[in-house]
């Protein structure tokens, strides 16, 4: 025998509503949902808080708009002890030159970096290679344009009181490449700071996520 369940609106003991049914069957959860196993959900599911799954590998922990004609961003709160190791993505930034190194500290600590930065130009006719020994890790190449850059970064240990790690890739102004450094200090973090090497940032996103410890 199968049992059937239908409800229109579930509610807490506190008749607080936790999750209403329309007309069509989706569902709409008011809070957080936790799902340990499996979920099959044949239409729409519409979350108004932040959804997480035991199994779920990179977690979402927040976004920071960039401001206009800013020397550097900080973003706070960004590693805790809750994950080891992170993504950090920049998307859209405008920058006030072209061609110069995009800046990555964490806790904005300026020193105690080792890295490499490469990068080549789409046509092929530049290669260069910047080797890093001071004041910050390079991640990303400006440009004067909105939307024409990106940087992805994955940062390990960060959480940690041990050196923190970084492996990414990046495009800008026609060239691309990839990154690759630390912080040869064993210090935890909870905030990085981004910055062009001259000038300053307008607009843009930076977004950081978690990976799951499992």
């Amino acid at each position: 025998m199968t049992s059937v369940v239908r409800f229109e609106e579930w509610q807490e003991p506190t008749g607080t509503t936790a999750a209403t049914t329309d007309a069509s069957g989706n569902v709409t959860f008011s809070n957080d949902v936790t799902v340990s196993g499996g979920a099959t959900v044949s239409g729409d599911l519409t979350v108004t808080g932040n959804m997480t799954s035991a199994n779920q590998g990179l977690v979402f922990i927040k976004s920071q708009t960039i401001g206009s004609g800013v020397s550097s961003v900080t973003v706070n709160d960004a590693f805790s002890s809750t994950y080891e190791n992170y993504r950090v993505i920049i998307t859209k930034a405008a920058y006030s030159g072209s061609n110069t190194t995009v800046m990555f500290r964490p806790s904005n600590a300026t020193t105690g970096y080792y890295g490499l930065m490469d990068v080549d130009l789409y046509t092929g006719a530049t290669s260069t290679d910047y080797y890093n020994n001071g004041s910050f890790i390079g991640i990303g190449i400006t440009t004067t344009v909105a939307g024409a850059s990106v940087s992805s970064t994955d940062i390990f240990q960060a959480s940690l009181p041990l050196r923190t790690l970084i492996v990414g890739q990046h495009y800008g102004n026609g060239y691309m490449g990839r990154h690759i450094g630390n912080h040869n200090v064993n210090q935890s973090h909870t905030s990085f700071t981004i910055a062009p090497n001259s000038g300053t940032i307008t607009g843009g996103t930076i977004w950081v996520y978690g990976y799951n410890n499992g």
